[in-house]
């Protein structure tokens, strides 16, 4: 019973530090992963403001957005058009701006993707498929909006900067959790012979 207390007494003498070193020993995965997917975050987000990257490729992330949103209202029966980042239609017109092109919910998706420890072909396969699943979501999404641009001013401003915000980056959450579901942790099945 003796020893028990030293021992006691001992853990409670180590100071501070020496619990948080041991806390990240011990959980040295779990920190590499967060330390990965904020340092991923972060320097995505800060290369997305340069000028070269506005340049050639959210300028042409928005052409694209627009293009093929356009050709979506088409697919529904809606005439629209698309010059650049805007989408003029029967039904409504917008114009695709920073942050309405889906590059940041890909970015932190992509940053789950690679912050998670698994084997690269899996993470590979992950990012190329969830990228295009939020670049088809975001399509619905713009247009969704394009209609109620022309419909519901009130109710677009709501859609626009409320619900599809936040259930864009749900979505991303959603979409990783697929990946890890359907690719990270499937396991091989034996055969019956």
């Amino acid at each position: 019973m003796q020893h028990d207390n030293m021992g006691r007494e001992r853990r409670m003498r180590r100071s501070p530090l020496d619990r948080i070193g041991n806390w990240l020993a011990r959980n040295r995965d779990l920190v590499k992963a967060y330390v990965i997917f904020v340092v991923f975050t972060v320097v995505a987000f800060v290369a997305l403001q340069t000028v070269w990257c506005a340049d050639h490729i959210l300028q042409p992330l928005n052409s694209a957005t627009a293009g093929g949103s356009a050709w979506l209202m088409g697919l529904f029966g809606t005439e629209a058009d698309h010059f650049g980042s805007q989408i003029l239609s029967e039904a409504g017109s917008v114009n695709i701006a920073e942050g309405c092109n889906s590059a940041y919910a890909t970015i932190i998706f992509l940053a789950g993707i690679f912050a998670f420890p698994t084997g690269w072909r899996q993470k590979l396969l992950g990012a190329i498929l969830g990228t295009v699943a939020l670049f088809v979501i975001n399509l619905v999404r713009v247009v969704t909006l394009v209609y109620l641009s022309g419909s519901n001013k009130g109710l677009f401003d709501e859609a626009h900067l409320y619900i599809w915000q936040f259930a864009i980056i749900l979505i991303g959450g959603l979409l990783w959790l697929l990946w890890y579901d359907k690719i990270v942790s499937r396991r091989p099945t034996s055969k019956n012979l």
